[in-house]
């Protein structure tokens, strides 16, 4: 089994780089979005901070295999192989923190997005609110007028009546 131990964790390791470079892919596309239908949709939030988490996980399970890979003794020209895979480890390891600016980015303006359509639903209820009030003035204008009209042909006629 040690024998193949090298060539098991490469493999392993490899494809950690590839489940971290779809992550990050899938992270960065997502909060870069120019269509506003994805960017505003929540479910894009849950989706990309669930990605995150996974990329997270992931580089976890890279240093793992990194950790038994650094102890192996291997020859001079795979261990310098080793050492060039964990600089790009690193690389990913450091990418996490931008990825995480991102997602916050995204949740920073969807979180901006809601204040402003619950302000303009609060506006336009009032607006409704004022419309509605406006929309009544006439019909108690047309009561008062009539009323007005009422009172005074009562008057009229009770007038002609003691002539």
């Amino acid at each position: 089994i040690e024998q193949f131990s090298l060539t098991n964790l490469t493999l392993i390791s490899i494809r950690y780089f590839t489940l971290l470079k779809l992550e990050q892919q899938k992270i960065r596309s997502l909060t870069q979005t120019e269509d506003i239908s994805i960017k505003n949709d929540v479910n894009t939030l849950d989706f990309v901070k669930q990605r995150l988490e996974n990329y997270k996980q992931l580089i976890d399970g890279i240093n793992i295999v990194f950790n038994y890979l650094i102890k192996l003794d291997a020859p001079e020209e795979q261990h310098k192989k080793v050492i060039e895979l964990y600089s790009l480890c690193d690389l990913y390891r450091q990418e996490t923190q931008a990825l995480t600016e991102q997602v916050a980015q995204l949740e920073t303006y969807q979180k901006n997005l809601l204040k402003a359509q619950s302000q303009k639903t609060i506006i336009s209820t009032e607006t409704q609110d004022e419309t509605s009030n406006i929309d009544s003035l006439p019909i108690i204008g047309w009561i008062v007028m009539s009323l007005v009209i009422m009172g005074l042909l009562v008057v009229l006629f009770s007038r002609r009546r003691t002539q």
